[in-house]
């Protein structure tokens, strides 16, 4: 099962390729509410939409590094119109997260999460990102 965290465009490319998702931005106020949220349930996969989020890049890093200490979960980034200079970025890389969407069409960014679905970290997608956020 995929948990959701975001923007009515990504979930959108969310529900195209994946059947089983919950759509958890109703009850995440803040990221730090994320774990516990997700520790109820058994998702594989947590997909965020970092434009959706409102919380400063360290506690967001911070707060998903110790959700990767305690549990299986996988975190997918939907990271359209950042850099790979990104603070928010270079925290997440450094914490050894791998996953990202950052393609500006619908079939490229259907095919990167097909990718990170996959199993397969695809953070070689930050190289060519070009827009500073």
């Amino acid at each position: 099962m995929i948990a959701f965290i975001g923007s009515t465009d990504s979930k959108f490319i969310l529900s195209e390729v994946c059947k089983e998702y919950k759509d958890l931005s109703n009850r995440v106020t803040t990221i730090q509410t994320l774990p516990e949220q997700l520790l109820r349930s058994d998702y594989e996969f947590c997909a965020i939409d970092l434009n959706f989020l409102v919380d400063e890049p360290d506690v967001i890093a911070n707060t998903l590094l110790k959700l990767k200490e305690v549990s299986t979960i996988e975190c997918i980034f939907f990271a359209r119109g950042y850099s790979q200079n990104s603070t928010i970025i270079q925290k997440l890389r450094n914490y050894g997260f791998g996953k990202y969407i950052t393609a500006e069409t619908i079939g490229d960014m259907e095919q990167q999460l097909k990718t990170c679905l996959s199993g397969k970290d695809n953070v070689e997608e930050l190289d060519k990102l070009e827009q500073i956020r």
